[in-house]
């Protein structure tokens, strides 16, 4: 009986070792599967005539999300989609990359004045409903960038976001004055966008 038992025991052990492990290496593997129905529902409706497929997932453990490629029935890659870890969100990678590059030809069109800047805004589906929310994140450094015109800036680009179609649903701007050495960010969620004045929303 006793021998019965420790082997038991030591099935359970290895059994519970080797779930871990794959948990750790490739997600948990329901959540995979769910993720990748989530994709699919998205492409399903997202791009309903294009014919494309969800293919090649992988689970990115440094981040915690699920990877898919989009690819067409030929098999050509042609879009990637992150569900972020929960199965919350879906990313869309070619919608955020057309994203970022407009806020950088909004900024260069901007009187603001910038001698770095760095632009990682992110475009994301609710995993329920699928309403598609946008983060637009600014990193920038200037000799005369002080709160008062990064303010004005920032409520700029809210109104700018709504006139292109955007749904912006957090901006986040992390900004340096060059001639001051101080760092401050402004940041404004989807409550305060309707604010006439962002100075508030600067730390």
């Amino acid at each position: 009986m006793v021998i019965g038992f420790v082997s038991i025991v030591l099935l359970v052990v290895v059994l519970y070792l080797g779930y871990s492990t794959i948990s750790t290496l490739n997600g948990e593997p329901l959540a995979m599967h769910k993720a990748e129905k989530l994709g699919n529902e998205y492409i399903k409706q997202r791009y309903f005539n294009e014919n494309l497929i969800i293919s090649d997932g992988e689970y990115a453990k440094n981040f915690g999300n699920y990877n898919f490629n989009v690819t067409t029935i030929a098999g050509k890659k042609v879009n990637e989609l992150v569900i972020q870890e929960g199965l919350e969100t879906i990313e869309d990678t070619n919608l955020t990359r057309d994203l970022n590059e407009k806020v950088k030809q909004y900024i260069s069109n901007s009187n603001l004045s910038v001698d770095k800047m760095e632009v990682n805004g992110t475009v994301f589906f609710t995993a329920d409903n699928l309403n598609r929310n946008d983060t637009i994140w600014i990193t920038f450094a200037g000799e005369d960038l002080s709160t008062e015109k990064v303010a004005k800036f920032g409520k700029d680009i809210t109104i700018w976001s709504k006139e292109t179609g955007l749904s912006l649903n957090k901006l986040i701007i992390d900004f340096t004055n060059l001639s001051t050495n101080k760092s401050s960010r402004l940041y404004v969620d989807d409550n305060q966008i309707e604010s006439q004045d962002f100075l508030e929303f600067i730390d």
